[in-house]
């Protein structure tokens, strides 16, 4: 456990990962982080693409 933290980003574009400065209560810091994003936004475009899915079956459903 971290207790508090807060990240701050820095540079979301370098090759594929965010740099971010981490601060958590119980964990000191800033520390320099680098955070691999492409799987993120490919799963983020899976999940909005079902929830339309969902939302067209749904309004099917009703009509």
């Amino acid at each position: 456990d971290y207790g508090t933290t807060v990240t701050q980003l820095i540079y979301s574009d370098y090759k594929e990962c965010d740099v971010t400065h981490f601060y958590g209560k119980d964990f000191g810091g800033p520390h320099l982080e680098l955070w691999k994003h492409s799987a993120a936004k490919q799963e983020a475009r899976l999940l909005n693409a079902a929830k339309k899915i969902q939302g067209r079956a749904a309004e099917t459903r009703q009509k």
